[in-house]
């Protein structure tokens, strides 16, 4: 069975939110596979002009801004394509912001975790021969971020789609934050 994992990301042309396939797992229940799973590092990046568009609208905005949200997840993006330029506004976030709170700090948090598997993730699986000796291990593992910030589940946008190994869909959630 295949697992894609989507989420509302804003990776569409100008910035745009869309549904962007974040996460690949493939599960299946004989002796042969047991899990792999694997972060999709084919994201759309940000140009240049893209990162330095999201680092200005963080340093114009303030606490009564309506689009922190959007703007947390153009940081995020921005991160992705360029860390050592915009890694340090995606951390300030937070402390720019203080105290989060609600959906706002939901979803940073889930960002943030994203952020860390990421940067951490590999992405290994293990396979066993007729006579149930490993040819290869997968395993999914990420270093510790420290401190509590991504460690729980979150209301973010995202979808599921579970689909046997012959890509006939099974299964499909869709999840959307409605506060």
């Amino acid at each position: 069975m295949i697992l894609e994992e989507y989420k509302w990301l804003p990776v569409g042309e100008n910035r745009r939110f869309v549904s962007a396939l974040w996460e690949t797992a493939i599960v299946e229940f004989d002796s042969t596979l047991i899990n792999y799973s694997e972060i999709n590092k084919a994201l759309p990046k940000y140009s240049k002009l893209e990162i330095n568009q999201s680092i200005k609208e963080f340093k114009q905005s303030n606490h009564a801004s309506a689009n922190k949200e959007n703007i947390a997840a153009k940081l995020f993006i921005s991160s992705l394509s360029n860390k050592e330029k915009a890694e340090k506004y995606f951390y300030a976030f937070q402390t720019k912001f203080h105290p989060l709170d609600g959906a706002i700090a939901e979803d940073y948090s889930e960002l943030m975790s994203m952020y860390h598997l990421w940067n951490n993730c590999k992405n290994e699986c293990e396979t066993r021969n007729e006579k149930n000796q490993v040819i290869t291990r997968c395993y999914k593992s990420w270093g510790t971020g420290g401190g509590d910030v991504g460690s729980g589940p979150t209301d973010i946008e995202s979808s599921i789609t579970i689909k046997n190994l012959t890509g006939i869909n099974i299964y499909e959630f869709f999840e959307k934050d409605i506060s």
